[in-house]
C-alpha cells in the first residue's frame, strides 16, 4: 500500500537472539560488521546482514566472527563533493538501513591516504530516499579543503544481486602477547590474524591478513600484510608504520612505508590503489615558542609508471599571545615517461588572533623555479 515500513526489532527475520556473558556475546539477528576490522587500513571488511556472530575470549586470544548465507553483495560508490547538498545517486538496488555514509578528505598528492573521515548520521545530517537511490545532505559537500585537498562522498551499502544464495564469513583472532609470556617490558604486543570469505557466484574472494601492533615507552611500531585471492588473480599489499618521541616529547620522528601489489583488490576500501607504493618521513621539533617542521613523500603509481615526490620544512613562531608567523620551502618533482616537471617555492603565512572567536590571516607564495 505504499506505506513506510518499520523494523522495531533486531532482524528483517521472524528470529533474533542475544547472549551475554561479561564482555562476550553469541548473537544472530542483523548485524553490522563494524568493529570487525577495527583499526586495520588493508583488510578493513564492513558488511551489515542477517548474519551469527560472536565475540569470545579464550585466555589471551579474543576471537570475533560472524556468518551469513545471504543473496547480498557489499556496494561502495565513491563521488566527488561539488559544494551542494545534493541530490547524489547512490543507486536503487541499496538495501534500506544497511549504508555507512563518511565524508572523507584525501591528500592532493595522493588520494589513497585518508586525512580526515567523519561519519554521518541518517536524519541529523543527512536523508535518504530507498526506492530512488537518491541522497540528499543537511549541508554541502565542498569539492576541496582549504588545502587544496579533495574531498570526497564515499557511501557503503548492502544490495539485493538477486542471485543465488552464497556464504559470507569471517573470523579475526587477537592477542596480547605480553600476557602469553608473562612480560611487562613492553607496555602492548598485540598479534591478530584475519580470514574473510565472500562466495558470491562469480566473484567469490578470499581476503586473509595479519597484524602487528608495538609500543615501547616512546616508541611505537606497526605493520600489517594482507592477501587477496579471487578467480583469476591474487594480490599482496604491505604496510609499516612507526613514531619515536624523544626529549619529553618535544621532538617527534614518524615514518611509513605502504605497498600495494597489481593485483590486489578489498571491495570494502576501494581507495587502496594497486600497483601503487608509498613512503613517508616526518618530524617536529619545539625550540622555545617555536615549532620545526620537516616531511618527506614519495609516491609510485601503476607499477613504477608514475612517480611523486614532495619535500617540505617550515618553521613557525608564536609572538606574544595573538600572533603567529609561519615560513616554509617545498619542492615537488613529478616524473613519468614523458619527462619531468618540477616546482621549488618559499611560502608565509601569518595569523592574527585578536578576540578568541576571531582569526585573520594571510598567506602568500613565491616560485623561485618551475618547469613542465
Amino acid at each position: 500500500d505504499a506505506s513506510n515500513q518499520r523494523v522495531v526489532s533486531s532482524s528483517r527475520s521472524w528470529f533474533a537472539a542475544r547472549l551475554e556473558r561479561g564482555l562476550d556475546w553469541a548473537a544472530y539477528g542483523d548485524l553490522a560488521t563494524e568493529d570487525f576490522g577495527a583499526g586495520l587500513q588493508l583488510g578493513r571488511y564492513r558488511r551489515a546482514l542477517t548474519a551469527a556472530g560472536a565475540h569470545v575470549t579464550t585466555g589471551p586470544v579474543t576471537w570475533k566472527g560472524f556468518g551469513s548465507s545471504t543473496t547480498q553483495s557489499l556496494v561502495q560508490r565513491q563521488i566527488r563533493g561539488a559544494g551542494i547538498s545534493g541530490p547524489y545517486e547512490l543507486g536503487s538496488e541499496i538495501r534500506a538501513g544497511t549504508e555507512k555514509i563518511d565524508v572523507e578528505t584525501r591528500a592532493r598528492e595522493n588520494p589513497e591516504r585518508v586525512l580526515a573521515r567523519q561519519t554521518l548520521v541518517r536524519f541529523a545530517d543527512y536523508q535518504i530516499d530507498y526506492q530512488r537511490g537518491i541522497l540528499l545532505l543537511n549541508r554541502p559537500v565542498a569539492a576541496t579543503d582549504g588545502f587544496g585537498n579533495p574531498i570526497f562522498l564515499l557511501a557503503t551499502f548492502e544490495a539485493e544481486s538477486g542471485g543465488d544464495r552464497s556464504w559470507v564469513w569471517g573470523v579475526r583472532a587477537l592477542t596480547d602477547v605480553r600476557r602469553m609470556v608473562g612480560s611487562r617490558a613492553l607496555d602492548r604486543l598485540d598479534i591478530g590474524a584475519t580470514w574473510v570469505h565472500d562466495g558470491a557466484a562469480g566473484i567469490e574472494r578470499d581476503l586473509l591478513g595479519a597484524d602487528l601492533a608495538l609500543q615501547s615507552g616512546p616508541l611505537t611500531v606497526g605493520g600489517e600484510v594482507s592477501m587477496s585471492e579471487n578467480p583469476d588473480s591474487s594480490g599482496v599489499a604491505t604496510m609499516l608504520h612507526g613514531g619515536l618521541s624523544l626529549l619529553k616529547g618535544d621532538v617527534t620522528l614518524a615514518a611509513s612505508w605502504l605497498k600495494i601489489g597489481s593485483e590486489f583488490s578489498n571491495p570494502g576500501e576501494i581507495a587502496l590503489r594497486p600497483g601503487s607504493e608509498e613512503v613517508r618521513l616526518g618530524g617536529t621539533g619545539r625550540l622555545g615558542s617555536g615549532e620545526l617542521r620537516l616531511s618527506y613523500d614519495w609516491q609510485s603509481f601503476e607499477n613504477g609508471a608514475f612517480r611523486r615526490t614532495h619535500t617540505a620544512g617550515a618553521y613557525k613562531q608564536r609572538v606574544g599571545r595573538t600572533l603567529s608567523f609561519e615560513a616554509g620551502l617545498t619542492a615537488d618533482r613529478f616524473e613519468s615517461s614523458t619527462g619531468t616537471d618540477e616546482s621549488d617555492a618559499g611560502e608565509f603565512r601569518a595569523e592574527w588572533n585578536p578576540l578568541s572567536p576571531l582569526t585573520l590571516w594571510g598567506e602568500s607564495r613565491l616560485q623561485f623555479a618551475s618547469s613542465g
